[in-house]
């Protein structure tokens, strides 16, 4: 348990990162990209649990 919560709270803090990343650049695009990555990265990970 403790290792799921301390994943997501690593995701969370790098969409925060990612968040800061575009808003200095401006570019909102680079968030949505980032947020699709960081969903296929956990969907990935699901995945993995499932097939091993």
């Amino acid at each position: 348990m403790k290792k799921e919560s301390l994943k997501k709270f690593v995701l969370f803090k790098q969409e925060m990162m990612w968040l800061s990343v575009a808003s200095s650049v401006g570019n909102l695009e680079t968030l949505e990209k980032a947020r699709e990555k960081i969903k296929n990265l956990e969907a990935l990970d699901i995945y993995n649990k499932i097939v091993n």
